[in-house]
């Protein structure tokens, strides 16, 4: 029993010392490994920008300086043992513009980094003159001095010193461009909102000059839908310069205060003989026309026809009997058609007749 017993725990230390050999060896061999794969260099970078279409803050030159911490071309001169993947991955996660980043080096010694950038929706000017942009998430996003990203524009943005108010005001805030974004009328004819004392949102359109008071974001859909039907019902027939204000603060309600002076639209013909009277008075002052008589359209009446006084009837002259008597009819004036008096001499004589 006792030999048995030592044959069994001869075997057992003869085991262990085998793994431990082995486990030396791997060891060694990793740590050669590794040190060898240090010692090489990078083969290449290969850089990937998600939405490098749409937004152009960012660039492979502009990603490569990040991760370098420096200005460079290129990082293929780097060896693997200088390159820290999770901090370069901090550092781009880190910049403003970046939303993602992933970094990491494969077996063919090639350094792969991919990149998503952050998406504006709305660019911001304070009450101090500062201006950003913020993306869907509330991030705010600086300005860069190689790019202008177009976006809807929010002006007149107060400054808190609270960050409640703040990201109180910035969901509302994307919430109004979001929805005015959405559809292809609004996004075409708001140029701007803008942020009154009450916190409440002022919508400037493209075409007309008025000033749109939304108020707060309660009912917006209800809001939009009834200035669409006041554009297609009112502002379409008597102008788009007609009211200088329209509030839609109050439910299911449009409030619209006309421009102090406003003209309404013009007649065309009395446009035209404006026009033509003012021609003649120019004609006028320059002598080309002796004499231009103003009559008023309204108040000229037709000209009756002139009446032409009948001619009276020659009196009846009857015979006298006394001698030697001549008689002669009366004279008359006859008026002729140009107003001129004539004489009408006697036409019979009547002598005395001889027995």
């Amino acid at each position: 029993m006792t030999q048995k017993k030592r044959k069994i725990s001869v075997r057992k230390v003869m085991r262990a010392i085998l793994s431990l050999v082995l486990m030396v060896c791997c060891v060694t061999a990793l740590s050669s490994a590794s040190r060898l794969s240090d010692e090489q260099k990078i083969r290449k970078v290969e850089i990937d920008i998600i939405n490098e279409d749409q937004i152009h803050f960012l660039d492979e030159a502009k990603v490569l300086q990040i991760l370098n911490g420096k200005e460079t071309d290129s990082m293929e001169n780097l060896l693997l043992k200088q390159i820290d993947a999770r901090k370069m991955e901090e550092m781009m996660n880190n910049t403003a513009w970046v939303k993602d980043a992933q970094v990491y080096v494969d077996n063919n010694h090639t350094m792969h980094v991919s990149v998503m950038q952050r998406t504006p929706i709305a660019r911001v000017f304070d009450v101090l003159g500062n201006s950003y942009y913020i993306d869907s998430s509330r991030k705010v996003l600086p300005l860069s001095s190689d790019y202008v990203h177009y976006a809807p524009v929010v002006t007149n943005v107060p400054v808190f010193k609270t960050d409640s108010t703040r990201n109180a005001l910035k969901w509302e805030m994307i919430y109004v461009v979001n929805k005015i974004q959405a559809h292809s009328f609004w996004s075409s004819q708001i140029s701007h909102c803008s942020v009154d004392s009450d916190l409440c949102f002022v919508l400037y359109p493209v075409l007309g000059n008025q000033r749109i008071l939304l108020g707060d974001t309660s009912g917006m859909d209800n809001k939009l839908t009834n200035l669409y039907a006041f554009y297609c019902k009112i502002s379409n027939r008597i102008g788009w310069d007609k009211y200088d204000v329209i509030d839609l603060r109050f439910k299911d309600q449009v409030v619209a205060s006309p421009a102090l002076p406003w003209l309404g639209p013009v007649d065309k013909a009395v446009l035209n003989m404006n026009w033509a009277r003012s021609m003649a008075d120019s004609n006028l002052n320059q002598g080309k026309v002796k004499l231009v008589a103003h009559v008023d359209s309204a108040k000229k009446e037709p000209k009756k026809p002139a009446s032409v006084p009948l001619a009276k009837k020659p009196d009846v002259v009857k015979p006298v009997k006394k001698e030697n008597v001549i008689a002669t009819p009366k004279k008359e004036n006859k008026t002729n058609n140009n107003n001129k008096t004539e004489t009408v001499l006697p036409k019979y004589i009547y002598h005395k007749k001889n027995n």
